[in-house]
């Protein structure tokens, strides 16, 4: 993984690749250093792509198996600075992209907040139901 550099944050883990060229090589590691990550219970994760020029379209169904590895475990992946392909192109996969960390960043703190109000007005309407 030496072109993977990992920056551990309070509420996720950027994660930016150092090469220009995004093949299965890459999405194997990647996805490695998820399931690494996700064993020490870290679930949030920022894909820096802002080195990538050259991106294989057949790798988004590699990209997406990472995605739902982590959406599965109730973690957010965040897609930031890909300028390599249309970033709409993401939308289809159900994978958030944003254009720079900061974005990205943010995103994952509003949908955390979000789920933390969810998990609350369930827990009343559990608590009303019981009355």
């Amino acid at each position: 993984m030496d072109y993977l550099k990992i920056e551990k944050e309070e509420r996720y883990s950027i994660v930016t690749i150092e090469k220009d060229t995004a093949d299965d090589m890459l999405f194997e590691q990647l996805f490695s250093m998820v399931v690494e990550e996700m064993e020490e219970g870290r679930l949030n994760f920022i894909f820096n792509f802002e080195n990538i020029t050259d991106f294989n379209h057949s790798l988004y169904l590699k990209l997406n198996h990472i995605n739902n590895i982590i959406l599965k475990e109730g973690g957010i992946l965040v897609i930031a600075c890909f300028t390599a392909v249309n970033p709409d192109l993401f939308n289809d996969l159900d994978i958030v992209s944003t254009k720079t960390i900061s974005e990205g960043g943010d995103y994952i703190i509003m949908e955390e907040i979000e789920r933390q109000f969810m998990e609350v007005d369930d827990d009343d309407l559990e608590d009303d139901m019981e009355d």
